[in-house]
């Protein structure tokens, strides 16, 4: 199972963000037109995962292993949610935002299939993940106090058996310890 997270961070994460100059360019004047009109980190959060919800979405059929740039998969608006948390992570750097992106896990330990993002707020970890638009939150705050209930709809959640079929074995896969942490941090230590 280790050797599976590791090759997934070395395949998935690394090369997510090795763009060249001109791609890099693009996206730093995205980010800056998405988050023109606002005023605080957290309503930048807010724009930037509406944008990547709005625009990226899972298609059927297609390779969640094609190994395409982030402003590709923005340009084709085909992505899973590790390629979703990963431009949200890309665009929020360039907002001096810290970010890393989070393996989800289940009860068990083993790997679930969904990948989120968080973003520091100066005090804690907040859930950023633009599949589902869950937001504001920490894992923290779900483990004490929120059910499925209280978490927006999607789409996704509606067309995918394993949120249907199973939604409170879903939700806890939000409050167990992840297995994969990879940060992005535009912040000096």
């Amino acid at each position: 199972m280790r050797l599976f997270i590791i090759a997934f961070v070395l395949l998935f994460c690394s090369s997510a963000f090795a763009l060249d100059q001109q791609e890099e360019s693009i996206l730093a004047g995205l980010s800056n037109c998405i988050t023109k009109q606002c005023k605080s980190d957290e309503t930048r959060v807010y724009a930037l995962m509406e944008f990547v919800h709005d625009r990226v979405k899972p298609k059927e059929g297609e390779d969640p292993y094609k190994q395409i740039s982030d402003l590709e998969r923005i340009q084709t608006g085909v992505g899973w949610c590790n390629h979703q948390a990963k431009i949200f992570m890309h665009l929020a750097y360039y907002q001096e935002i810290k970010t890393r992106l989070i393996y989800l896990m289940n009860d068990d330990g083993t790997a679930s299939p969904h990948t989120i993002a968080e973003w520091w707020n100066g005090k804690e970890w907040i859930i950023a993940d633009p599949l589902f638009m869950i937001y504001g939150i920490s894992r923290e705050e779900i483990r004490q106090s929120v059910g499925w209930d209280d978490i927006p709809y999607s789409f996704f959640r509606q067309k995918f058996p394993l949120i249907k079929d199973r939604p409170d074995e879903w939700l806890r896969c939000y409050i167990n310890e992840p297995q994969i942490i990879f940060e992005y941090n535009p912040l000096p230590n």
